[in-house]
């Protein structure tokens, strides 16, 4: 058994190696592997990785990079939302703040 690291095109967020988690114990529940800085990690008999687990590691993640971009879109949809919301409450209370006057 060795362990074998893959390098990743970069150190990937922590929801990055959450999906990528998922898809992966939804693609081999049975063999373990994680997120190393910027390498994905195995643990596993040599021989296999190339004809078993390279295949699947492939397909986990570009299944996590189309999941990703997804909750990144969502999550920048959210963002914008919020700061409507917070420019339309600003705005209600500087209006309401011009109409408060004390003479």
């Amino acid at each position: 058994m060795y362990q074998v690291y893959f390098e990743l095109s970069g150190t990937p967020p922590l929801a990055w190696r959450d999906i990528f988690g998922r898809e992966w114990k939804a693609l081999n529940p049975t063999q373990e592997a994680g997120i190393d800085g910027r390498f994905l990690v195995m643990h596993c008999p040599l021989q296999e990785v190339a004809t078993a687990h390279l295949p699947a590691l492939k397909k986990a993640v570009e299944a996590t990079n189309v999941a990703y971009k997804q909750y990144a879109r969502e999550q920048v949809t959210e963002e914008e939302r919020r700061a409507d919301v917070w420019k339309e409450e600003r705005k209600a209370v500087e209006e309401m703040a011009k109409s408060l006057r004390f003479e």
